[in-house]
């Protein structure tokens, strides 16, 4: 299994994609309705946005609140539109690959919890780090993240997601959590992540495993792109390093 964290960048216009139904609609509309009672301004308050993302927001949520059977949705795997996803370029994948991707890959969402790259969602704005009801929402969907990786029982869980969201996924005897870390050299000699060429990253090398089929460590330690490439010396079997030349 491999998990990655959802994007900010959202793109309503692709439905022609056959779209399965979220898994756990039931925790996602308690969410809905929360979010919906609030004003504008305590929406943006809230998700810590300017006043016209906000306002977007909270136009969202009123329609999802009155009436979500109505409400477009989009395949999760199109919806994103983030650096990852770009990179992923999942519209030149082939039905193969795309069969693949369906079976490995979960994107962690702070509003529908563990998706399918095929479930059909709604357009919102939300982040795991944003605290609702009196919680975390990384502990919000803790129970659901434990449950899926039971039932599906992965021998090997690739983690490509922030840290802020792989906190909903706990780690469980049996199931090796693999950690894929790409760090950059800054200007004193130390490696360091880069937000902004990790999430690149990110999304070239789950390309690299969809089309490449991986399922295992080994598979990936000749993975090389864009003068990145495994330090032995920084990985270990819990946390494959990449760095630049």
């Amino acid at each position: 299994m491999i998990i990655i964290s959802p994007a900010k960048r959202q793109d309503t216009t692709c439905t022609d994609r056959h779209q399965d139904m979220a898994g756990y609609l039931e925790k996602t509309r308690p969410l809905i309705h929360h979010l919906a009672s609030k004003s504008e301004e305590g929406l943006s308050h809230c998700l810590q946005v300017s006043q016209s993302i906000g306002r977007q927001a909270w136009g969202q949520y009123q329609a999802l609140a009155s009436n979500t059977q109505d409400c477009q949705v989009v395949a999760a795997i199109d919806l994103y539109q983030g650096d990852v996803f770009k990179h992923l370029d999942v519209q030149s994948l082939t039905e193969e690959d795309l069969a693949f991707l369906q079976a490995q890959l979960r994107i962690l969402s702070a509003l529908y919890g563990v998706l399918k790259p095929f479930d059909g969602i709604w357009p919102y704005r939300l982040e795991m780090t944003t605290r609702l009801m009196d919680m975390p929402l990384a502990k919000y969907w803790h129970e659901v993240g434990r449950n899926r990786l039971l039932e599906e029982n992965p021998k090997y869980l690739f983690n490509l997601a922030s840290n802020a969201y792989s906190e909903m996924i706990p780690d469980l005897e049996g199931i090796n959590r693999v950690n894929i870390v790409f760090q950059d050299k800054d200007k004193h000699g130390a490696y360091k992540v880069v937000a902004v060429k990790a999430k690149r990253m990110r999304g070239k090398i789950l390309r690299y495993m969809v089309t490449n089929r991986v399922v295992s460590p080994e598979a990936l330690l000749d993975f090389r792109q864009d003068s990145y490439a495994l330090c032995e010396a920084a990985s270990s079997p819990q946390c494959l390093v990449f760095r630049s030349a």
